[in-house]
């Protein structure tokens, strides 16, 4: 039969496992939390930066127009430039632009200029597996026929955007 020393000596040790063990699941409980806090505020930052700067794009003059429509031929000259954009847009993005008709893509160069119906902009850059993206509409001022011709015809096409923001 045991004394009562060793019981409360027993108790007392059972007590303080129970408590430190508390102590533990909150302190991993806490962790978790903060950890979720802190991916919700990233996230957060990443889309309120994807909308600021969607918003920039479709008010550029170096992609628009004047009436803030896309030019087929802006986006075909600057296209290639990455490095340029972002020097003026920063660092960490993408840009599609693709023209909503029955074909199948066909991305935009030098030698296919009338029957493209695809840009990307910094596209080949993106290798990071977190991103948060948004779709628009837009119009693109797509050209008919000789682009170095000022007196061309043009034409409104209904286009969809794809804006990636990532790390």
């Amino acid at each position: 039969m045991k004394s009562k020393g060793q019981i409360e000596i027993t108790e007392l040790l059972l007590i303080t496992l129970f408590v430190v063990a508390i102590l533990v699941a909150a302190m991993f409980f806490f962790a978790g939390f903060q950890k979720w806090q802190f991916d919700a505020e990233k996230d957060k930052e990443r889309v309120i930066r994807a909308v600021g700067l969607m918003k920039r794009l479709t008010d550029s003059p170096l992609l628009n127009d004047e009436n803030s429509m896309f030019s087929d031929k802006k986006l075909l000259a600057i296209g290639r430039d990455c490095k340029s954009l972002q020097d003026v847009f920063g660092r960490g993005w993408f840009m599609e632009i693709r023209i909503l008709d029955s074909r199948e893509s066909v991305e935009c160069g030098k030698g296919n200029y009338d029957s493209c119906n695809y840009y990307s902009l910094c596209k080949d850059l993106y290798n990071s597996q977190q991103l948060t993206a948004f779709d628009l509409p837009v119009n693109v001022k797509k050209s008919i026929g000789n682009q170095s011709n000022d007196a061309i015809f043009t034409y409104s096409a209904i286009a969809k955007m794809k804006l990636g923001v990532y790390d």
